[in-house]
Formats: structure tokens, C-alpha cells, sequence
């Protein structure tokens, strides 16, 4: 069960938060206002000298988007590990190629757990927290605190590749850093509306390795990077347990 968990939310691009504690909110207070819960994952939420590092770029050209999806898991005997697992995945434009969202996870049609991030253009989370439902607190937000290496996305060329390297812990550094490194390569460009008839532009599919503190491969993840819009959706997360895929269903455009 732990590994259907991690795959949904390392998909998007940050490791497995630890449980919640009781200096982190109440899993009732965000639930009653899920959305201005957000707040916390603004761009004013980093420190300076990690704003300092993002690339510079071209602002998103969205406002708001609302991606509905359908999520297939499928442990390593190929068993569906759930078959009824939907989200929406809800994404604001912060400016400067940051993006904040949230996804709400249902299994059944029943909410279960609420992702939040603020991230570079979708692909790596600069600042993120899990809410589980059945908990009485969110679990501690995570956030990077030294970037090592961020590679700017654009120009978006086919087998180009680009670096994440990051160290990262708990906002109040209770528990050892974590370091993350990504390296992603760019795919051949394709029509958006191949994966929703509302989504116009090109659409390149980012192909990641996701390295362990070793420094070897422990996880793969796929994106499909929007250029109409400037950011990336997850489209695959495979590591050597189970693998997800995510099939968009609907999407609603601000």
C-alpha cells in the first residue's frame, strides 16, 4: 500500500512526506477550505536565495486550469492495484514559471488525500504537503532548502536534456535532507489536443530519471509539457514496485 501511495505523489515531482505532527494544520481546517489553503504554497513562501536560483523565463500563460483524470496502477504481477482512483489536479499561474496546485485524490468516488505544491513549471516542487483524510493533521510540509543545479526548460528541443539537483527537508529541518536529482530529456513535439480536445498548442513529452541519495535510478516519471500554457502535466511514474499512468479526462481552462 505504501508503494501505490508514493507512486501517485512522487508523479509530481517531490519525495513521500513523513506523518503529520501537531504543529501542522488540522486535516478538518483544510478539508473546509481546501483551496485558500493554497496560500501557503505561494511564491513568498520561498527564501529569498532559492528565488534567486530559479530560471528566468517567460510567465506561464494560464490563470487557472483544472485537469480531470483517471488513474490506472498496476503492481509488478500486473495486477490493477486500485481501479477506481480518479483526481482533479488544479493548477494557478504564480508568475515567473512558478505554478501552485492542488490535487484532490478519490478512490470509489470517495476523497482521500490532497496534494499540495508550488513548483517550477509543474516538474519539480519547490515547496509541498500531503493532507490525508483519514488523519488528524496534514502531514509537515517539505521544501527545498539549497538548489544545487535548475536548468531552464526552454527552448523546448527534441533529445535535449535538462538537470534538477536539490537538497531537501522538512520547513522546520527536523529529519536528514534529502537529495534529489532529475535529469529529464525533451521529446518530439505532438498536437495538445491528442491528450484533451480543450487543450490547444504542442504538447512535448519530458522523460525523467529520479535519483536516490546513492546516486542510481529509483524511480522513471513522464510529463507532458504544455507550450501553449508553459507547464507540465504528469502523464507516467514508474519505480521497480509498481507503475501509474494518468489518463486526462476533462479539462476546464481560466
Amino acid at each position: 500500500m505504501q508503494a501505490k501511495k508514493t507512486a501517485l505523489w512522487v508523479v509530481m515531482g517531490s519525495t513521500a512526506l513523513l506523518a503529520g505532527c501537531a504543529s501542522t494544520p488540522a486535516t478538518k481546517d483544510v478539508l473546509a477550505a481546501p483551496e485558500a489553503h493554497l496560500a501557503k504554497f505561494a511564491p513568498a513562501a520561498l527564501k529569498p536565495e532559492i528565488q534567486a536560483k530559479l530560471p528566468k523565463g517567460a510567465d506561464a500563460q494560464f490563470r487557472k486550469i483544472e485537469v480531470d483524470v483517471q488513474v490506472a496502477e498496476t503492481n509488478n504481477d500486473e495486477r490493477p492495484a486500485r481501479d477506481a482512483v480518479t483526481a482533479t489536479y488544479r493548477f494557478v499561474n504564480a508568475g515567473g514559471g512558478l505554478v501552485q496546485s492542488y490535487d484532490e485524490f478519490r478512490n470509489n468516488g470517495v476523497p482521500f488525500r490532497l496534494n499540495y505544491r508550488l513548483s517550477y513549471r509543474g516538474l519539480l516542487a519547490l515547496k509541498a504537503q500531503t493532507v490525508f483524510h483519514g488523519r488528524p493533521n496534514a502531514d509537515m510540509a517539505f521544501e527545498v532548502k539549497v538548489i544545487k543545479r535548475m536548468d531552464p526548460v526552454t527552448p523546448l528541443n527534441a533529445g535535449a536534456t535538462f538537470q534538477f539537483e536539490s537538497t531537501d527537508n522538512h520547513e522546520v529541518g527536523t529529519m536528514p535532507a534529502v537529495e534529489i536529482k532529475r535529469v529529464c530529456t525533451v521529446g518530439a513535439a505532438a498536437p495538445a489536443s491528442q491528450l484533451h480536445p480543450a487543450l490547444q498548442g504542442q504538447s512535448h513529452e519530458i522523460a525523467c530519471d529520479n535519483h536516490g541519495t546513492n546516486g542510481s535510478v529509483v524511480s522513471k516519471s513522464t510529463f507532458a509539457y504544455l507550450t501553449q500554457y508553459g507547464f507540465a502535466i504528469p502523464v507516467t511514474f514508474a519505480n521497480s514496485s509498481s507503475r501509474s499512468s494518468l489518463k486526462v479526462t476533462a479539462v476546464r481552462i481560466q
